[in-house]
């Protein structure tokens, strides 16, 4: 029997291994990768990182940290030879505000906290968003980047009716805007005036409705991979939840979240 296409034996001895250290599936994908670059192991091979987490789909972060795993598990061995560096907080930066994507993410925490007084001051809290919001002229004027960064958004929520709930929840708190808001996707996927951009700050209000619904129930404190999903949460949390592993854990994933939030862990406001 001939095999044309190129295979990679995989034996029993490291079935068991992989399966017993618990991957994520982005050290899945990372590590089906690799081995696909390398199946025999006789020399060290060099990689671009951006190939690779484009090929994998995977952060520069979580790149780093799925790497440090597979070295740690003993399945490859990575040679530093050398990187690039730049100095993010150096002296050409001290104009700038150094914590730009954390306040955001803060204000989306305090979005959260004061849902209930919002919905108290409906009249006054439509006037101070709809002069946040863009006019129909800017809402037309989006960059690619923008574009992409809410498809990604988009992309990432669950099936079962997550997508048309959180449309139907913005509808809702948009309604009275004056002037009205023409083109939902175009100002979802556009900035406020402070930076952040629109979905982010009503995917926040609306996932502190879905918490009221279901709340957190477990202690996730000893949870064994507290550490990384914590990093994950924080890059991204929607993409954590959603797509971050196995259709069938984005209960558990969401749970996750709504404890670190709750608990105060998730912006690292309590040590851990």
């Amino acid at each position: 029997m001939s095999i044309d296409e190129p295979f990679y034996p995989l034996t029993h001895k490291l079935g068991r291994k992989l399966r017993e250290a618990k991957l994520t599936a982005a050290e899945w994908r990372l590590w089906s990768y690799l081995v696909e670059l390398d199946p025999y192991g006789e020399k060290y091979l060099d990689f671009d990182s951006q190939t690779v987490m484009q090929k994998c789909d995977i952060s520069k972060t979580t790149l780093w940290r799925s790497m440090c795993k597979l070295q740690e598990l003993g399945l490859f061995d990575f040679q530093d030879k050398g990187f690039h560096f730049k100095n993010e907080m150096g002296v050409s930066k001290m104009k700038q505000p150094f914590q730009k994507r954390n306040e955001d993410f803060k204000n989306e925490t305090e979005d959260f906290k004061n849902e209930t007084a919002i919905s108290k001051m409906k009249p006054e809290i439509s006037k101070m968003k709809s002069s946040e919001a863009e006019t129909p002229a800017q809402q037309g004027s989006q960059n690619p980047s923008e574009i992409k960064i809410y498809k990604d958004f988009t992309d990432s929520l669950s099936e079962g009716g997550e997508r048309e709930k959180f449309f139907k929840f913005v509808k809702e708190k948009i309604r009275e805007f004056n002037p009205p808001i023409n083109d939902l996707e175009a100002w979802l996927a556009s900035q406020t005036k402070t930076g952040n951009y629109n979905f982010r700050v009503y995917y926040a209000m609306f996932q502190k409705e879905v918490k009221k619904e279901s709340p957190p129930s477990q202690d996730f404190t000893n949870h064994p991979q507290l550490q990384e999903w914590l990093e994950a949460c924080r890059e991204n949390p929607a993409m954590f939840v959603n797509r971050g592993g196995p259709r069938e854990e984005r209960p558990l994933r969401l749970e996750f979240k709504e404890w670190a939030e709750s608990t105060k862990r998730l912006w690292g406001e309590l040590e851990t």
